[in-house]
């Protein structure tokens, strides 16, 4: 067994939940649905509001993307639909060049009970218990639970309710904790209780001081966390979107799986980059050696994420039903 290996099997391990072990979805004609969004569509149209709590959701998260871009331009940065949205929703949201990403949570949830119908815990939990894993992520969990965090910046509730099912414990539990006021959720009023981006690197450095540690993650922010782990540990870049593989590219010890398959991620969680051999799994790539491929594991990619909201967005738009009708 070489250092490597040894370092793996002590090693923590960092896992992002939507993109990695939870499918993204298509529903009400959105795509790229993770389970924070789901929960912000079931909660309005449980309110009555139909599926436009998800459209100003995603308008509001597109807002803080462009502020963090623009800072005090972002203004003139924003479509007429943005401006709408912002309007309506000024209330419970800063002003516009202090947007960040996620504070849709503020935005829906405060808006909702606002009005006398809020989200409330009892359905993030149901949503947390009834929504979908990918297949293989429930044996994955299972085999790492003694070493493994879920990192999320999906609502806490619902992120607790789902490792409660997986017989994960809840301090192995890391999401945006919503403010809370006897079971009806509130809004959001500290931003720095969303888990996203560096708040995520900072759970990695703090937990895994003076030890490896391995992150997982999809998307741009997960970046910092890969970026902290690969330094001493391990970075795995799972069904990457664009901007992520742009960045680990320029990382050292980590790797790019480009195909949803959890029997290979256990065995370069176990084994790190050194236990398997991209030249023959397919799918598998080192990370610094993925600059002149870009094109080809985006392509992947694509692949692997049209077939999962294929299989599971029908099972999504299910659970919706039963949790607008009150069956579950």
């Amino acid at each position: 067994m070489d250092k490597t290996r040894n370092a793996n099997v002590n090693a923590k391990v960092f896992c992002d939940l939507d993109g990695v072990l939870l499918p993204l979805v298509s529903i009400k004609g959105f795509s790229g649905i993770d389970s924070g969004f789901f929960a912000e569509l079931a909660a309005g149209m449980r309110a009555g509001l139909g599926a436009s709590t998800l459209a100003d959701a995603l308008a509001i998260f597109s807002i803080g993307v462009k502020a963090q871009q623009f800072g005090s331009k972002t203004a003139g940065a924003l479509i007429r639909e943005e401006v709408k949205v912002f309007a309506k929703y000024s209330a419970f949201l800063p002003p516009l060049e202090q947007m960040t990403p996620a504070q849709d949570y503020s935005a829906v949830f405060g808006l909702l009970n606002s009005i006398g119908k809020p989200a409330t815990i009892e359905l993030l939990q149901k949503i947390g218990a009834g929504y979908s894993l990918v297949g293989g992520a429930q044996e994955f969990l299972a085999q790492f639970s003694k070493r493994l965090f879920v990192v999320s910046c999906s609502p806490s509730r619902l992120v607790e309710a789902l490792a409660k099912r997986c017989a994960l414990p809840r301090s192995s539990v890391f999401a945006t904790v919503l403010d809370e006021e006897q079971g009806r959720i509130t809004g959001l009023t500290d931003a720095s209780k969303v888990v996203r981006t560096q708040r995520k690197a900072e759970i990695v450095g703090r937990l895994a001081t003076g030890g490896a540690a391995i992150a997982i993650g999809d998307s741009a922010s997960d970046f910092e966390m890969l970026s902290l782990a690969s330094a001493n540990g391990l970075a795995i870049a799972f069904l990457p979107d664009e901007k992520l593989l742009q960045k680990v590219a320029g990382l050292e010890n980590a790797v790019v799986v480009a195909k949803s398959d959890f029997e290979l991620l256990a065995r370069i969680v176990e084994s790190g980059v050194n236990g398997v051999a991209p030249e023959i799994e397919g799918g598998v790539y080192r990370a610094c050696e993925c600059r002149g491929k870009m094109v080809e594991i985006s392509s992947l990619v694509k692949v692997e994420r049209a077939k999962q909201e294929k299989k599971y967005s029908g099972v999504a738009e299910r659970l919706l039903e039963a949790l607008v009708v009150g069956l579950v």
